[in-house]
């Protein structure tokens, strides 16, 4: 599983990723192994459907958009995908 976050990271073992847009059908290339990205045990995992926004999720989960912003590296305006993978909780 890989997040957002951990291919935008500047420096960091994934590609670079300027903005807050990963479309369907991007293609990137992503590096293997390692633990940045992967989901931990005690992390909840929540996967966009279509017609999910952030304050829906947030909701679902009893947090808040900053938080989900926080764990995501995200912005309030940051546009939602399909099939991203999002952590709702730590």
């Amino acid at each position: 599983m890989c997040f957002i976050s951990s291919i935008r990271a500047p420096g960091g073992p994934h590609n670079s990723l300027g903005g807050t847009e990963l479309g369907v059908g991007t293609a990137r290339r992503i590096a293997l192994g390692g633990t940045r990205g992967s989901a931990g045990a005690d992390e909840r995992v929540h996967t966009v459907r279509r017609g999910d926004t952030l304050w829906r999720i947030a909701g679902l989960y009893q947090t808040t958009v900053g938080v989900l912003c926080a764990l995501n590296d995200i912005s309030p305006n940051t546009t939602l995908y399909p099939g991203v993978k999002l952590v709702v909780q730590r």
